[in-house]
């Protein structure tokens, strides 16, 4: 999955314990009513769209958030470039300048950024797949996922065979393997099953491989530009079954080719068409403002600033309580439906399966 990752679109935020201050409480005035929250975000390199467009709805929050609030939430954001030399090194430097909270974008990241957490009793809230040492994560967990799309596969499509093709990595490993255990404990065979790296370019000879034994569904799961040329190359080569996919196909919406065939998805009832008041409302404004529409994962990262925020209004501005308050987080309006923080630390927000529509648009199939 893309980390957001697959990763989106991801969010984290460190909260400083030990010897320092909560810097609401800060003596000088002018600083004692705002609380500096970093963002560590891939602004260049890889997914650095989902970069941008998590600042703009992260500082959307903020800024409705500031407009009834006796202090206010400032945001600072270093470029993570999603790798975990520059993400650390973007960590360290928003600790030297007093942040207060600090927001870090995907997989790559939070991974690197855990250690150091942890040897400094920091808890991490992110939004990402990988389940964190310490912790609060702003995006379902793997299993989650899985669990949902290996039951359409299983109970809606009624598959007698599938293949899957997965990107190498640890989250995405996991979810191929979640899914073919899944399948088999209805003794579903998974009859091809190929592994491709983030910089593969011969798309054919994967797809040759998973196909030769003529699975009924094919999973794909993974991110980066191969994800989408791995789709668009299984129909080429004439598989008309249908596909499953993940999350991350929200973000590579527009480079995967429209057919007739089914392609389906995991995802939120986000969507750009959407008839609901309020989800129309955000796109519209964001549309207006940024010229550009906004993700699932813009969408899921606003309301991850909006938990934020209004935990640190309810926590009295303690680190702890902050931390406290958004692990039990339960029942929290958004234009989502009710969102939740689980027993293993990961948001749980009501998933549906879309389908791809061959005019370019998505059709929710189940919910």
């Amino acid at each position: 999955m893309r980390k957001f990752i697959w990763g989106l679109v991801i969010v984290a935020v460190v909260a400083i314990f030990g010897g320092r201050a909560w810097y609401l409480h800060k003596q000088a005035t002018t600083e004692k009513n705002v609380v500096k929250i970093g963002a560590i975000l891939p602004m260049s390199g890889n997914f650095s769209d989902d970069g941008d467009m998590t600042q703009k709805v992260i500082t959307e929050a903020f800024n409705e958030f500031n407009q009834s609030s006796d202090f206010k939430l400032k945001l600072f954001v270093e470029d993570g470039k999603f790798t975990a030399k520059d993400s650390i090194s973007a960590f360290r430097k928003l600790q030297s300048q007093g942040i207060d909270l600090m927001f870090i974008f995907g997989d790559v990241p939070s991974i690197a950024i855990s250690p150091i957490a942890v040897e400094q009793n920091l808890p991490i809230y992110a939004n990402a797949l990988k389940t964190l040492d310490l912790g609060v994560n702003f995006f379902p967990d793997t299993a989650y996922l899985i669990d949902y799309s290996s039951d359409f596969v299983i109970n809606d499509l009624k598959a007698r065979s599938a293949a899957i093709l997965n990107l190498k990595g640890i989250e995405t490993e996991f979810m191929a393997k979640h899914f073919e255990e899944k399948l088999a404990e209805k003794n579903i065979p998974v009859v091809g099953k190929e592994a491709f790296t983030i910089n593969a370019t011969d798309a054919r000879s994967f797809v040759a491989k998973i196909l030769q034994n003529n699975p009924e569904v094919v999973a794909v799961f993974g991110w980066g530009s191969f994800y989408p040329t791995l789709l668009n190359t299984l129909r080429e080569q004439g598989f008309k079954g249908p596909i499953i996919t993940d999350w991350n196909i929200s973000s590579y919406f527009d480079n995967i080719a429209k057919t007739e065939y089914p392609t389906y998805w995991t995802d939120t009832r986000f969507d750009l068409n959407s008839k609901d008041p309020e989800i129309a409302k955000f796109v519209q404004a964001f549309k207006a403002k940024y010229q550009r529409v906004p993700s699932t994962f813009a969408m899921m990262n606003y309301i991850s600033a909006k938990i934020i925020a209004t935990s640190i209004k309810t926590s009295k501005y303690s680190p702890k309580d902050v931390y406290e308050t958004i692990q039990h987080t339960n029942g929290f309006p958004s234009v989502l439906g009710p969102i939740s923080i689980g027993d293993n630390r990961h948001m749980r927000v009501p998933l549906v399966i879309k389908q791809m529509q061959p005019d370019g648009t998505a059709k929710v199939v189940k919910e």
